[in-house]
């Protein structure tokens, strides 16, 4: 390991440890004081990753749109989301009946990672549902970036390219809602 990527990978650290607590701190204690550290440190990661070009790229994305995914993911003490709140009702339908009714009409209630992957973690790693959804379910989707900063690689944009790109889609609304 470089001189360098000591120091990325303690700037990574550092923001994985800000998005943590610091959103649990907002959570527990209405006291954003973390975040708001978190926040503008985040913001020069592209900054970062142009000046020092890591050799680990993929890590970097992963770390980045983790840290976002837990900053509003723990923030919480309830589940927040555009749908996670439907896709709860029926992973936790399959975990009360013991087994998936496909006969119910709804589009969730076909979605295999909602209907058997979620009451499955659950089952497996003893982690309550709630939990799985706002820690574990991050981990997975935060692979999103990283296919996608591969796809913009093997579609020949350079590094710098690919990483802003991913940058810019995993800093939209959207990603970490």
């Amino acid at each position: 390991m470089s001189f360098g990527n000591k120091y990325i990978f303690s700037y990574l650290l550092g923001l994985i440890v800000l998005s943590i607590v610091g959103a649990r701190m907002v959570a527990l204690y209405k006291e954003p004081l973390l975040l708001f550290v978190y926040v503008p440190l985040l913001s020069v990661a592209p900054l970062i990753y142009l000046k020092f070009r890591p050799s680990q790229g993929i890590f970097f994305v992963y770390v980045i749109s983790a840290t976002l995914l837990y900053h509003v993911s723990l923030s919480s003490q309830y589940l927040s989301g555009a749908d996670i709140q439907v896709e709860y009702y029926f992973a936790n339908k399959v975990l009360e009946n013991c087994h998936w009714d496909p006969s119910i009409p709804h589009t969730y209630d076909t979605a295999l990672s909602v209907t058997i992957l979620l009451p499955v973690l659950s089952l497996v790693s003893s982690i309550k549902l709630l939990d799985v959804l706002k820690i574990v379910y991050p981990l997975i989707f935060c692979f999103v970036p990283v296919m996608l900063f591969k796809m913009f690689l093997k579609l020949g944009y350079r590094d710098n390219e690919a990483f802003l790109s991913t940058f810019y889609s995993i800093s939209i609304f959207p990603f970490f809602t």
